[in-house]
C-alpha cells in the first residue's frame, strides 16, 4: 500500500462519516419534528392517606345521619300513628246488600225495605237513600244487577256515624 491508497482510503472513511453524520442529522430532524403520540390514559395522582380518611369519614357521617332519619321516622310512626290521613267523619253510613246472583228484584226491594226500617229505627240518623239494582251513581255500585241494592243513612251532624 501506498501512501496514496491510504489518503484515499482516510478521504473515503471520511466522506462516509460525513454522509453518515448528515444522515443522523435528517434523521434527528425528522423525529424533534413529529408531535410525540399523547397516553391513553392520564396519569392521575394517588390520593393520599387523608383524603381517604376524609373521605371515610364523609361516608360514617352519611350513614349516621340517614339511619338518624330512618329512626326518626320509625319512631314517629309507632307513636304518632300510621296514618296519612286522619280520620274523617263524613256524617254517611253505606250498606251494600248483594244476593246470590238471579235473585228476582222484588226479592231484593223486599230485603232493602226490610234494612230501610231497621235503619229508620235508630234515632241518630237524619235521612235515608235507598237504591235496588243496576247503575249506582249514588252508591258507585258499578255493573251490578237486581240483585244488589243500597242504603245510605246520614247522621246527625252532633252525634255523627259512630252514634248510627
Amino acid at each position: 500500500m501506498t501512501i496514496d491508497d491510504d489518503l484515499r482510503t482516510l478521504l473515503r472513511a471520511r466522506a462516509d462519516r460525513a454522509r453518515a453524520t448528515g444522515l443522523l442529522q435528517a434523521v434527528d430532524a425528522i423525529v424533534r419534528t413529529t408531535p410525540q403520540p399523547r397516553p391513553l390514559v392520564p396519569a392521575t395522582p394517588r390520593p393520599s392517606r387523608g383524603d381517604l380518611l376524609r373521605v371515610a369519614a364523609l361516608a360514617a357521617a352519611l350513614v349516621l345521619v340517614v339511619g338518624g332519619l330512618a329512626l326518626a321516622v320509625a319512631i314517629q310512626l309507632v307513636f304518632v300513628g300510621g296514618e296519612f290521613m286522619p280520620r274523617q267523619d263524613e256524617g254517611l253510613a253505606r250498606v251494600t246488600l248483594k244476593l246470590p246472583p238471579g235473585t228476582p228484584i222484588a226479592r231484593t226491594t223486599a230485603i232493602a225495605a226490610r234494612a230501610e226500617s231497621l235503619l229508620t229505627a235508630v234515632p241518630e240518623g237524619k235521612a235515608l237513600l235507598t237504591q235496588v239494582g243496576g247503575g249506582g251513581s249514588g252508591f258507585r255500585i258499578t255493573g251490578a244487577g237486581v240483585n244488589v241494592a243500597g242504603v245510605q243513612v246520614t247522621a246527625d251532624s252532633d252525634q255523627g256515624t259512630e252514634a248510627v
